[in-house]
């Protein structure tokens, strides 16, 4: 089971991407819409990925990326901005290597 920490400022959207992942198989996930709220999930439990949506500007990225690596060096960082649970869930295999 691959553990997928999502961000994005929309609550609303942050919350359909979680119910994708907990219908597919293989797949759990938490939302925060914050780089606070990240930051304690990510000192609270491990994740396989963390998952950047929309809403956030070049430098709030930056500093998602760098405190998402210094807490959990090993965790995989990528963007998904929208584009419906098909390539939602294609762009997790390629993060996965699962293609």
């Amino acid at each position: 089971m691959k553990k997928i920490l999502v961000i994005g400022k929309n609550k609303e959207i942050a919350n359909v991407i979680i119910r994708l992942l907990d219908a597919h198989e293989g797949y759990t996930g938490l939302a925060s819409t914050s780089i606070q709220e990240m930051h304690t999930s990510l000192m609270k439990d491990q994740y396989d990925l963390l998952l950047i949506g929309a809403g956030f500007d070049k430098k709030d990225e930056e500093e998602i990326r760098r405190k998402a690596i210094e807490i959990q060096p090993a965790i995989k960082v990528f963007e998904h901005y929208g584009g419906g649970s098909g390539l939602l869930l294609s762009e997790l295999k390629a993060a996965f290597g699962d293609e």
